[in-house]
């Protein structure tokens, strides 16, 4: 019987579609390339990717020919079609350094990939081109009832379509699926020196510490884990731990990093044996995933100590291999004005009673909102507010949340100087296949009740909260701007909480005017108990800010489904 075969490909064939994708600026497999080759122009970057097109583009030719079908430039809705083959095949570029496939010149999270397939699959799925053995499982798991083929190797494009053929030429023997697999790379030549399209960047670990301490005082040390690209990005993240930190050192990672690779870091510094220092911890390690990954040191000065520098040094492993170090020096100045040390002690994992939690944050608004409209019972010009207020107090006193098991709802917000990050996040909360709520989907715009606001908040599965320089308007009654009440709802109703704080915001508090330059005071509190109390994430543009809600919101959906 023939054997039915289905080529899915999202690789450029032609200079067309190539320069085309160059001119879009969102594609990973272009940066890659641009990466390899030190170029940035289009029509000398196909110079070079040119062969590799046309052997694909023959490949998939023959593939035709001999009775196979083919996807060129598929995407997500072309899965379905899976059901109809016994041998599927992914033509498409893997990120090396996240969890992301490209397609349509984007990169797509491969859960929402995976997710994509058909449940009732009964086939062999050829995922090799994705650099894809630790795939293998997590598509099993979609489609248990099929053969999943993958590869962890470092091959070339060229490799794989040559295999590729040989396969196929195998089918048309009528052998099975497997076997023609089996035979098709037993005839590759793995000598062959085509260069290799699936690149991904190149990883470094940056260590971030202050260039001086005093005598009693904690400091931090922060290792990161990034590609060169986000150099920017990390050093935000280090600032955000530490105001006064600053990259110390570099280390170029040279060995392959795989997700799912262990990383350990061990500080080590002379000072620890003479009780100069006190480290909470000096051995750490993470599991790669992809992303940027991070650990901390804390690190207390001694009041009595002798040495006038920090000499510390990094060790990096991977997979408990060391693959490299990174020192640097720290001067340490006069004792601070602390009395004694301030012991460090080691940290422990406690489980925080959620429901503890909630029921005091109940308490702490609902006694707020109390003594404000108590305030202004009596003023006429209040009533509506005092009105909004008192429907507000009697949502959270008789809230009881039930979670919405078909759609997910995400509530967003923000002040409205934020629309267009508002705009990118309900775009954001589609893509993930979720119902965004948000006040300009009500009908009423802004004169929207403010109550009903709190009970859109309550009604929801997960808050997503945007904030810039602006505090917005002080609600009278409440003596709060919007913004923060559906912040402090969504505590009350224990949502899982996304935040998202814009670099910029203090350096564009310059041009606010005087009145919202005094409410911006509110605002940096504010944010500086969502840093204390909460994971954030600090953006600089909507390319990040897209890229991490996605991740995020993939990942929240993922946890609340199990």
């Amino acid at each position: 019987m023939r054997k039915r075969v289905l080529i899915l490909s999202a690789l450029p064939e032609t200079e067309t579609d190539f320069i085309s994708l160059c001119s879009a600026g969102t594609s990973d497999f272009i940066r890659s390339l641009k990466s390899k080759y030190k170029l940035d122009n289009a029509n000398e970057l196909w110079k070079h990717y040119e062969p590799t097109a046309r052997h694909l583009s023959t490949t998939l030719d023959f593939i035709k020919e001999k009775g196979g079908d083919v996807v060129r430039n598929f995407d997500l809705l072309d899965f379905h079609l899976m059901v109809e083959y016994d041998y599927v095949v992914l033509l498409a570029h893997h990120s090396d350094v996240s969890d992301e496939i490209e397609i349509g010149g984007r990169l797509i999270r491969t859960r929402l990939i995976i997710e994509s397939i058909p449940i009732d699959c009964k086939l062999v799925f050829d995922i090799t081109s994705c650099y894809s053995a630790y795939l293998i499982p997590k598509v099993k798991a979609r489609i248990p009832n099929s053969k999943i083929i993958g590869i962890d190797i470092a091959t070339t494009l060229d490799i794989r379509l040559d295999a590729l053929f040989q396969i196929i030429k195998s089918l048309c023997k009528e052998m099975s699926v497997l076997d023609a697999v089996k035979d098709g790379w037993y005839h590759v030549n793995l000598s062959s020196n085509a260069s290799d399209i699936k690149l991904g960047s190149k990883l470094k670990s940056s260590v971030y510490a202050p260039c001086e301490v005093s005598k009693g005082d904690d400091f931090i040390i922060a290792v990161f884990i990034h590609k060169p690209e986000n150099e920017d990005e990390v050093t935000i993240m280090a600032q955000a731990i530490d105001d006064d930190t600053q990259v110390r050192n570099t280390l170029p990672i040279k060995a392959k990093l795989k997700k799912g690779d262990s990383v350990d870091f061990q500080l080590c510094c002379k000072g620890f044996e003479l009780g100069y220092f006190d480290v909470d911890e000096t051995n750490k390690s993470i599991v790669w995933d992809g992303e940027i990954e991070s650990v901390e040191y804390i690190v207390s000065v001694s009041n009595s100590c002798q040495s006038s520098s920090f000499v510390g040094k990094i060790i990096m492993a991977i997979n408990s291999e060391k693959i490299g170090d990174m020192s640097f020096k720290i001067r340490i100045g006069s004792v601070s004005n602390y009395e004694g040390v301030i012991p460090c002690a080691p940290f422990e994992l406690v489980q925080t009673d959620k429901q503890a939690v909630m029921d005091e944050q109940k308490t702490l608004l609902l006694d707020k909102l109390l003594k404000h409209r108590n305030a202004s019972v009596n003023n006429p010009n209040r009533n509506k507010e005092v009105d909004m207020c008192n429907k507000c107090i009697d949502l959270l006193q008789e809230y009881s949340h039930s979670q919405n098991k078909d759609v997910l709802k995400v509530f967003i917000s923000s002040t409205s100087d934020m629309s267009s990050y508002r705009n990118l996040i309900k775009e954001c909360v589609l893509k993930c296949e979720m119902y965004p709520e948000m006040y300009e989907m009500w009908g009423l715009e802004d004169k929207y009740p403010r109550d009903m606001c709190v009970q859109h908040v309550l009604n929801s599965d997960i808050f997503v909260c945007i904030l810039g320089s602006n505090y917005g308007y002080v609600e009278p009654a409440w003596d709060m701007s919007m913004t923060e009440i559906e912040y402090r709802t969504a505590l009350v109703a224990g949502l899982p909480i996304l935040i998202y704080i814009d670099a910029n915001y203090r350096k564009n508090a310059k041009n606010l005017s005087q009145n919202d330059l005094s409410l911006f005071k509110r605002q940096d509190s504010l944010i500086e108990e969502l840093k204390f109390n909460s994971v954030v994430y600090i953006f600089e543009n909507t390319i990040n800010l897209e890229i991490k809600t996605i991740k995020e919101l993939s990942d929240k959906k993922y946890s609340m489904r199990q």
